[in-house]
């Protein structure tokens, strides 16, 4: 994933918007659609949402997965993506997910 969020011009964004709209949290949110199948081989669509708060010493990434009932998981924030999507709670989608 391209680091925009380092980019003057997306900082020069947050900034504003944060200004304007009083906001002590934002994030830039890149969507990702897919398929989380099951062991009787049906499956169901899930939105994975990668948050990212920007440079910051801790939590810059935090990742929302939701399945197509309105099943949310989730996990901490992180610094690092990977760290962030690998904490997410993806049983909390359902349990008998093929690994």
């Amino acid at each position: 994933m391209s680091d925009d969020a380092n980019d003057p011009a997306s900082q020069e964004i947050r900034d504003a918007i944060a200004r304007v709209a009083r906001t002590s949290e934002l994030y830039r949110v890149t969507t990702y659609k897919g398929w989380r199948r099951h062991k009787d081989g049906s499956g169901k669509e899930i939105t994975v949402e990668l948050l990212d708060a920007g440079p910051r010493d801790y939590g810059r990434w935090m990742v929302i997965a939701t399945d197509e009932d309105g099943r949310e998981a989730h996990g901490n924030p992180d610094s690092d993506l990977k760290a962030a999507i690998a904490g997410v709670h993806w049983f909390n989608l359902d349990g008998d997910v093929v690994d």
